[in-house]
This record gives structure tokens, C-alpha cells and sequence, in this order.
């Protein structure tokens, strides 16, 4: 069963662009979908 990382989607993480840039770390582990891994981390080089 899958839980509630699965439904971790770029919006979401566009959504929270403000909290994440601040972050000196983003660590994702592959529970959620990979879109969305390589979204957040298309978003984090933008972001330095």
C-alpha cells in the first residue's frame, strides 16, 4: 500500500518553494514520484 509520499507531486513542491529555498538540505528518498524527485531537483539548481 502506498502512503502519502506517493502523492508528493511538483505542484506541492512548487507550493512550498518559499520553505525550500531557505533549506540548506533537501533529502529525498525514492518514496515519492520519481516526476516529482527530478522536478525538485530541476528546482533546487535553479535555486543555487
Amino acid at each position: 500500500m502506498k502512503g502519502a509520499n506517493a502523492a508528493l507531486s511538483p505542484a506541492d513542491v512548487d507550493a512550498a518553494e518559499e520553505l525550500l529555498r531557505g533549506a540548506d538540505l533537501i533529502l529525498m528518498q525514492l518514496e515519492v514520484p520519481l516526476e516529482t524527485v527530478y522536478h525538485t531537483v530541476a528546482r533546487a539548481a535553479e535555486w543555487g
